[in-house]
């Protein structure tokens, strides 16, 4: 289908291989991964070499969105919420899969996964960071009645600025790739990758140079949101420890830092090259 795959790796035989899926070989598009791994090279090396520039202009590109798109942002969340409402009445029976599959797991272990990856860094950083956030940002905002609100509104807006972030609206847009993903690859049978989701648009233009630039940058957007959670973790690991005196404040914190990136790196690496089941 115009795919170009690259073989690499693969320790020990197809016996071994079924028996401990970390030694099979791993199997990647080499023009998606030169995008991908090209553009976020550039953007550790830019950071790297120059972080006090690099940290103030990036700023100025996050002000500018917020500035710019918060708008866009609430309301495309507002719709996508009523569209997969209309998805679910109207196709709501539809398996993720052949009529006659069953469920891999169970719900238990899809919620803790889904949870795990999903929200569960964030939550557990800012699930009281944040309404106390709010509950002061909101006097600067244009949407309410200015400093002289009530403290009881204060904290409405607070809370429903949070349930905002957490709530349905966080979790449509998952929804959405996920459904999109998950009908064309297992009742489609075309590739698990972010290319695949607009076949119905494109046709085969998706397996083309057109698809291999949207796997790219999906992997740049997608590693951008990862590396927040692996950063907030981090960060929360490291004051953990100081506060169980593991560590003494202060001292070498950017090692201790570098430590724990690496240890979740290698931790999240094993998980996701041994696959789901293990």
């Amino acid at each position: 289908m115009g795919l170009q795959e690259v073989t690499c790796g693969g320790w020990g035989s197809k016996h071994v291989g079924k028996q401990c899926p970390i030694m099979r070989p791993i199997v990647f598009n080499p023009w998606t991964t030169l995008i991908g791994f090209g553009t976020l090279l550039g953007f550790a090396l830019w950071c790297m070499n120059d972080p006090v520039a690099s940290k103030a202009q990036l700023g100025v590109w996050q002000s500018w969105c917020t500035t710019q798109f918060t708008w866009f942002y609430i309301g495309s969340q507002d719709l996508w919420i009523i569209f997969l409402a209309v998805v679910y009445y109207y196709y709501g029976k539809v398996k993720l899969g052949k009529d006659d599959d069953r469920p891999e797991f169970d719900n238990v272990s899809y919620f803790a996964m889904l949870f795990s990856c999903g929200v569960a860094v964030g939550m557990f950083v800012y699930g009281t960071a944040e309404p106390l956030y709010h509950y002061d940002y909101w006097i600067k905002q244009r949407f309410n009645g200015g400093a002289d609100m009530a403290q009881n509104d204060k904290a409405n807006f607070a809370i429903l600025t949070t349930i905002f972030h957490w709530g349905f609206h966080g979790w449509c847009v998952y929804s959405l790739v996920a459904l999109q993903m998950g009908l064309m690859c297992y009742r489609k049978n075309l590739p698990m990758t972010m290319r695949t989701c607009f076949y119905p648009l494109l046709g085969k233009h998706t397996f083309g140079w057109i698809g291999t630039m949207i796997d790219g940058f999906s992997i740049v957007t997608i590693v951008a949101g990862v590396c927040t959670s692996l950063g907030l973790g981090a960060v929360q690991i490291q004051r953990g420890l100081v506060g169980m005196n593991a560590v003494a404040p202060g001292a070498d914190g950017d090692m201790i830092l570098l430590a724990i990136i690496w240890g979740i790196t290698a931790i999240a690496t094993v998980s996701v090259v041994s696959g789901v089941h293990v």
